[in-house]
């Protein structure tokens, strides 16, 4: 189903919107990436890199497919963001694709490091997911035995790294929506945004908490990569905002 509706989205820009415009670039990007995401997902399956499968490979698996899923919510953002935008087109005519896409990329100190965080704290989080379905715990002394034991296995022994990755790249993420709110004060839209990723990141830590303290029930686990989700959305949106001045 994913894979029509991004088809059909690649075919509409492709029919309404020029050539060179932002919008058909990321659209493209977003039709490969939905076929790299299906190829992974068969890879999966065909390898038997599924259920109780505990190989150091059904790792490597899930935490590409992990960054493949992110790569594809930023192409359909980004192409969502300037199907209606003809300046910023005729912009990427002019300059390439991804100094029009992504004007605050100057402001590297926070705007890579916030991307590159955010995509550690995903691979991480998918690890120690795996670890939590194949590994469960019936008590969090149990679990956090399994965290520090030598004899774990290693998803298990390296979830420990995902909470303490979670509050460090959060902590860039939070500078990046920071600079973002008080640098744009006549610019609603980005304040909101900044201030829309602050909330996130502070609610996604709380969430975070719960679900260790409740031992990573399903629903839990599914809200938190929901939320990673919007994060990511919001980052994308953020990275892609013009900035101050502009």
């Amino acid at each position: 189903i994913a894979l029509l509706l991004v088809a059909l989205l690649a075919h509409h820009v492709f029919r309404h919107r020029e050539k060179g415009h932002l919008a058909r670039f990321w659209a493209s990007a977003a039709m490969a990436l939905i076929l790299s995401e299906a190829a992974l997902g068969a890879g999966l399956v065909l390898y038997q890199r599924v259920a109780e499968d505990a190989s150091l490979a059904r790792g490597f698996w899930i935490s590409g497919h992990l960054i493949n899923t992110f790569l594809l919510l930023a192409a359909l953002t980004l192409t969502w963001r300037f199907v209606d935008d003809p300046d910023r087109a005729s912009r990427a005519a002019a300059g390439g694709v991804r100094r029009a896409s992504f004007p605050r990329a100057a402001e590297g100190f926070t705007v890579i490091p916030a991307v590159i965080a955010l995509m550690a704290i995903g691979v991480s989080g998918a690890i120690a997911a795996l670890g939590d379905t194949l590994f469960k715990a019936q008590t969090l002394r149990e679990a956090i035995t399994q965290d520090f034991s030598s004899a774990s296995h290693i998803f298990l022994r390296l979830r420990v790294f995902h909470p303490l990755l979670a509050l460090a790249g959060g902590g860039f993420v939070l500078v990046l929506a920071y600079r973002t709110i008080t640098s744009n004060p006549d610019r609603p839209e980005s304040r909101r945004r900044g201030l829309s990723l602050a909330g996130l990141v502070v609610g996604q830590w709380f969430l975070g908490l719960t679900n260790l303290v409740l031992l990573a029930p399903t629903v839990l686990q599914i809200a938190h990569l929901l939320v990673a989700d919007l994060i990511w959305i919001t980052l994308v949106l953020v990275a892609a905002d013009e900035g101050p001045g502009s």
